[in-house]
């Protein structure tokens, strides 16, 4: 059997290749990669310069099978490549300091994805004030899919989310529809699934219940 799996893992990877599979990118990091180039999604899968599928899939592969990162890596000029970097030491539950290190490292990228990934993976080692600050920042970012990107880190990483408790709050007054709209957010697909991101933020931490929210 094992000669068939590699076989048939071998000819999907291939395909993915061929057909610039976009799955490799955050959401939000694709959306922002394609507005900085004027370019639709697809249009972007297109460019291996803005896109280098096959250095972004070596990278998530290897996080997939709980293949510890190579140094370069965590400096590597591709965003996505040093994501799915970060995603292997939280995949593969890493408490060591290097791991720290390299998450302390990241929160000084310029691109919110890495960023956003970084403060997940202190905050899962229960450096909460590190990941704190830096969800405080990001929880300001206005792009909508951004906005999703983080709610759901923070609502997986952090247990006590009572120091955002203001932020998170507002972010979530932001997701809701006006008055006397047939739903109580502003779409039902980026707003609808912040703010329930944030609710589950809340009601964890113990300040919140489900009926305190609208339905």
């Amino acid at each position: 059997m094992r000669p068939v799996k590699e076989r048939l893992a071998a000819r999907l990877r291939d395909w993915m290749l061929q057909t610039r599979d976009t799955a490799f990118l955050p959401e939000p990091e694709m959306h922002r990669r394609a507005q900085a180039a004027g370019l639709t999604p697809y249009e972007l899968a297109q460019d291996a310069g803005l896109y280098p599928l096959e250095q972004i899939l070596t990278a998530a592969e290897a996080a997939s099978r709980g293949v510890p990162p190579p140094a370069e890596a965590f400096t590597h000029r591709d965003a996505a490549v040093r994501y799915w970097a970060l995603m292997a030491l939280i995949m593969q539950g890493d408490r060591s300091s290097g791991a720290s290190g390299r998450f302390m490292d990241a929160l000084n990228h310029d691109n919110p994805v890495v960023r956003t990934t970084a403060a997940e993976g202190l905050a899962r080692l229960g450096q909460t004030e590190a990941a704190v600050a830096t969800f405080r920042e990001l929880l300001k970012e206005t792009e909508p899919n951004l906005g999703l990107f983080v709610a759901r880190s923070l609502a997986e990483s952090l247990d006590d989310v009572r120091p955002l408790e203001p932020e998170i709050r507002l972010k979530h007054a932001s997701m809701l529809a006006p008055a006397g709209s047939p739903r109580p957010w502003k779409d039902f697909t980026y707003a609808a699934f912040t703010a329930w991101a944030l609710e589950w933020a809340l009601m964890k931490s113990g300040v919140a219940n489900y009926d305190d929210f609208p339905r």
